[in-house]
């Protein structure tokens, strides 16, 4: 059954828990401060299993976000990427991860692909000195990759970031993030 307000008067438990009312965010409001995690705290989460390795959830900027859900021509695109890239670089220096996390400083995203430094990552998730390239397939997705995913990899100091937008049908490549 469909929750409706029973009075829509300002300070009933209707209007107060968002019934009636426009679907705003918390984000929204005013004044609000977040508590933001550092990636040591969101490791931690992990470790002891409050956050499940199997999450939806990746760190963006200190904060806990969902992960967009990936439907048919997103996971298509994402898998002939991985076979052309790895036809084209073949084995050696060069590894391609499809879906695993990267660290930054403030950050744990989940790159559509990223090529790393071929090398053991057992023990830790490849950092901006292992990374020679970021993609992110984007359609619903594309706001996010291009806004909050580009400023983390700018920041980061990784050279060169490409959105594959499945929207417009082109390759957005960004490169020197020092310059922006």
């Amino acid at each position: 059954p469909a929750l409706t307000a029973a009075s829509g008067r300002a300070g009933s438990a209707a209007t107060a828990l968002g019934y009636g009312c426009g679907m705003g965010s918390v984000l929204d409001e005013p004044g609000v401060d977040l508590a933001r995690l550092s990636v040591a705290q969101y490791h931690q989460m992990i470790a002891s299993g409050v956050i499940d390795e199997a999450s939806t959830l990746e760190l963006l900027e200190g904060l806990l976000v969902r992960k967009m859900t990936e439907g048919p021509p997103h996971a298509d695109r994402i898998a002939r990427l991985v076979r052309d890239l790895t036809l084209s670089i073949g084995r050696g220096e060069w590894l391609i991860r499809a879906q695993h996390p990267i660290t930054t400083a403030d950050s744990e995203p989940e790159p559509d692909l990223a090529i790393v430094r071929d090398g053991r990552y057992d023990h830790r998730h490849p950092d901006p000195h292992d990374i020679a390239c970021v993609v992110e397939v984007a359609d619903s997705s594309l706001v996010r990759d291009r806004q909050s995913k580009a400023r983390i990899y700018a920041r980061a100091g990784i050279a060169r970031y490409l959105i594959v937008n499945l929207v417009d049908r082109v390759v957005e490549i960004h490169t020197d993030p020092g310059d922006d």
